[in-house]
């Protein structure tokens, strides 16, 4: 009997080393409530702008029994899942909490994520309490964001991204924890899987997130060679998670999406567009090579003189586009220009997309500091972020909702059943009663704050963090942090990937495109700074105890 008491655990001792994982779950439950207080303002009315109806309509047509139709050149992955909810709960209402569910499930999803990048460290229970604690700064950040809130209730595929995007990173974590920290076969083989499936929606999602697809999925690839996990471990989980694309992300389309004209000419108008003032350069130089009494040339000078006149009344109209100098939407939706352009081309879908391809092509071949200007100064936005791309609270809820209202093609939903006819009323109605009862979300001086202290630390943080990745990878006695460190580079390869994306094919003055992003941005550094305490913590640990032990026997003496 005295032998097992002897043997007992002390209650104090089993009380601190369980109380820190109860204390994470008390934050986990405490940011998923400050999320809960920040959405209760908001009807269940989602928002719509004048993107909406290519996302919604292929939706209400199939749900109608014609088809599933794109619109204005869409993908198909948001209008799927815009179906499923309007099919499961047959209203935009229903609509509404599907995606606010996602968006308590992506809170959950960056906590474990974090938690498994946390445990890449091999850290005592309550400093590692310490570092899961810091990771609830990003996380309630994002929680509690108006901007992120108000994406997240959008009829746009924003509304998912952070969902899909958290899922994806919550498995890459997780595969490498089994791949290389405490190798496990089957959950390796699943989770691979789900980091490729997960990664693939979201390029179907935003196919900005391209160069974040290849940098993310790179460890599932490289994890095939190597000790550790038995060969047809390392291959399994990659082969199942393409057929998992296959089956669920690839064939749908195939199978059920109607692709309309806008499919194949909406990226080579993005690209004509967004670079015009660069293309118009090169078209002059064409034009000025070409000889004179070319009858080709006469045709290219009457479209460049065009093309200078929108130009003008593009860079003298009022835009959100600060860094680009112009509207590009302008020329995009409301300029005949286009139509001028698809002549010259030469009136077909297919002549149109080779020769915008081509052209863009030609231009950062023939001008590359150019294109690398435009590509740098883009950039810039996420290199040296404004506090708004990590929290911004000040919506104009008044254009919110009077874009909502008018986000819907009336004329192609009196064509639809009547069911459908009713259930478009009905949000239409509500969209109408926003602007009678506008929301009012919760504007946080401690977010403001936070994402001041963000941008001030961003540069720092990167350049510590570069430093200490290297020292890591050439000191043995640090080998310990490498996976870590290689983690830390995969959350950060996400977010800079995808505005590198988007800094060539569009531009990050687009404050949505910015704001979506800022949160994985904010995770990522969190966990570079983190990175870098610990490993500065692990050389200045022995000269700190050095100076505290005199003071440790003194005041708090050992028993003999």
């Amino acid at each position: 009997m005295n032998r097992e008491n002897k043997q007992a655990p002390p209650p104090l001792a089993g009380l601190a080393k369980s109380a820190p994982v109860g204390i994470e779950w008390l934050v986990l439950a405490y940011l998923l409530f400050c999320a809960w207080q920040a959405r209760a303002p908001l009807a269940p009315v989602p928002f719509g702008d004048p993107d909406t109806w290519g996302y919604v309509n292929p939706a209400l047509s199939w749900l109608s029994g014609d088809g599933f139709r794109q619109t204005n050149g869409r993908d198909w992955l948001y209008p799927g899942l815009v179906t499923l909810f309007l099919k499961t709960t047959g209203s935009f209402a229903g609509l509404f909490y599907w995606q606010q569910a996602l968006g308590y499930i992506s809170i959950i999803l960056m906590a474990v994520t974090w938690r498994i990048w946390v445990s890449f460290f091999d850290l005592k229970p309550w400093i590692r309490l310490a570092v899961v604690v810091a990771g609830a700064i990003p996380i309630w950040m994002q929680a509690v964001n108006p901007q992120l809130i108000f994406l997240e209730s959008a009829l746009r595929p924003e509304s998912v991204m952070q969902f899909f995007g958290y899922a994806q990173l919550a498995c890459l974590m997780a595969y490498c924890w089994c791949r290389w920290k405490r190798p496990h076969e089957m959950i390796a083989i699943l989770t691979a899987a789900g980091a490729l499936f997960f990664a693939y929606g979201c390029l179907l999602l935003k196919p900005s997130w391209l160069f974040a697809f290849l940098a993310t999925v790179a460890p599932v690839f490289v994890g095939i060679v190597g000790k550790g996990l038995p060969l047809r471990a390392k291959l399994v989980g990659p082969a199942l998670g393409v057929v998992l694309c296959g089956i669920f992300l690839w064939l749908p389309p195939e199978l059920w999406f109607i692709k309309d004209k806008r499919s194949r000419t909406f990226l080579p108008s993005t690209l004509f567009t967004i670079h015009a003032r660069l293309i118009e350069k090169k078209l002059t130089a064409d034009a000025a090579a070409m000889p004179a009494g070319d009858p080709e040339k006469a045709r290219l000078e009457t479209l460049l003189a065009e093309l200078r006149s929108e130009m003008h009344v593009a860079e003298t109209m009022q835009h959100n586009y600060e860094k680009l100098g112009f509207n590009p939407d302008y020329l995009f939706y409301r300029s005949h220009f286009m139509d001028s352009l698809y002549e010259y081309a030469g009136a077909d879908p297919e002549k149109f997309r080779s020769y915008c391809i081509k052209l863009y092509l030609a231009t950062a071949l023939t001008n590359p500091l150019g294109m690398a200007g435009k590509v740098l100064t883009q950039l810039s936005h996420v290199l040296l972020p404004s506090g708004s791309t990590f929290y911004r609270g000040d919506l104009v809820w008044s254009r919110i909702a009077k874009s909502a209202g008018n986000s819907f093609e009336l004329n192609i939903v009196d064509d639809y059943r009547p069911h459908i006819q009713e259930m478009c009323r009905v949000y239409l109605d509500q969209a109408a009663g926003l602007s009678r009862h506008l929301p009012h979300l919760h504007q946080s001086n401690v977010g403001r704050e936070w994402a001041k202290i963000a941008t001030r630390l961003h540069i720092p943080t990167i350049v510590l963090f570069a430093a200490a990745f290297v020292l890591v990878l050439v000191r043995p006695e640090l080998g310990a942090y490498r996976l870590a460190a290689w983690g830390a580079l995969i959350l950060f390869s996400a977010p800079m990937a995808n505005a590198f994306t988007v800094s060539i094919v569009h531009a990050l003055d687009i404050q949505r495109y910015r704001i979506s992003l800022g949160g994985f941005l904010l995770f990522a550094l969190t966990a570079m700074a983190v990175f870098v305490l610990v490993v500065a913590a692990h050389y200045l640990r022995p000269v700190v105890w050095k100076h505290l032990q005199p003071i440790v026997q003194r005041y708090l003496p050992t028993r003999s």
